[in-house]
């Protein structure tokens, strides 16, 4: 039983691999059906831009809680393998936004069923409650962290 007074460390070590072990499992994945073509950051990111084309540099920053410069360094390549495309923001000099092209639009449905896919399989043996709840709390620590 999990004792929060005496657990607490083991528990951050616990979310710690679980992420890390679930990211590196999932970009195997990726790597196995679209070889260099997608990865899972790139995959992280198209996410996003699937739900919300054109938007800021910062703001897919934010949306990822990732720092501008490893993002900028993802771009880069993506936009290098013309799954996406920067154009300058006419409201900010500075910066730019992002979008998506044809190709990261053709390899939507099977790149998110590929993620589909593997994470109904990571999720074996939890209940459909179960992985609810999971989410719920998982958002939770989150917006803790976040605060």
């Amino acid at each position: 039983m999990f004792n929060p007074e005496n657990d607490s460390a083991k528990f951050a070590l616990i979310l710690y691999r679980c992420a890390i072990a679930f990211r590196n499992e999932l970009n195997r994945e990726f790597l196995q059906v679209f070889k260099e073509e997608i990865t899972v950051d790139f995959w992280f990111i198209l996410s996003i831009l699937w739900e919300e084309d054109n938007i800021s540099h910062g703001l897919l920053a934010d949306r990822l809680s990732r720092d501008k410069a490893s993002l900028s360094r993802t771009l880069d390549l993506m936009a290098e393998k013309s799954l996406i495309k920067r154009i300058t923001d006419a409201d900010d000099k500075r910066g730019s936004k992002i979008l998506l092209t044809r190709l990261s639009k053709e390899l939507k449905e099977k790149a998110t069923q590929t993620a589909i896919d593997f994470t109904q399989s990571e999720l074996k043996g939890l209940s459909p409650i179960e992985v609810r709840e999971l989410a719920r709390m998982l958002n939770q620590i989150y917006s803790n962290v976040k605060g």
